[in-house]
């Protein structure tokens, strides 16, 4: 199996996507290819090259602003800082397990660590629609805002 991550585009199978979540499969389906079209949220999918139409998972990350009331700091920060926000990731479950979910992070991670080099930001924040979700980005680094431990920072670019 040849996998790549790409931009999503109308030749994606987004209909047939299932990760057991019906708001990630719903909104892969009827919202990202509309949002991306209007410049909101930029959604990658990753695909077996064989089989390109199929999305075995995808990420959507999108510009944003942390508030830095609740945030796991021990250094004087502004109100809220800039950074990119994961607003969606799955996988689709006949590819669960495969390490789909990890290679779509680590993109999303190198994705904002580029962008933030380019144009500014500290770190990619992320809601996790679980503790097993919030669990699985804290493998990469991510730590939970003091208020809220499904609300996840991950610091890049600065100390």
């Amino acid at each position: 199996m040849a996998l790549k991550i790409v931009l999503l585009s109308r030749e994606h199978d987004r209909k047939q996507f299932d990760c057991g979540e019906a708001s990630l499969n719903e909104w892969l389906e009827r919202m990202a290819l509309q949002q991306q079209e209007k410049n909101y949220v930029r959604t990658r999918v990753i695909v077996d090259e064989a089989a390109p139409a199929r999305v075995l998972g995808y990420y959507a990350i999108l510009p944003a602003q942390v508030d830095t009331t609740h945030f796991p700091s021990t250094r004087k920060l502004p109100g809220r800082l800039p950074c990119l926000l994961l607003g969606r990731l799955g996988v689709d479950l006949s590819a669960q397990g495969r390490g789909i979910g990890q290679l779509l992070l680590a993109d999303s991670i190198e994705r904002t660590r580029r962008s933030i080099g380019e144009i500014g930001g500290a770190g990619l924040f992320a809601d996790a629609l679980n503790e097993r979700a919030a669990a699985f980005y804290g493998t990469f680094g991510f730590r939970a805002m003091l208020d809220n431990p499904l609300r996840l920072f991950l610091s890049i670019g600065w100390p």
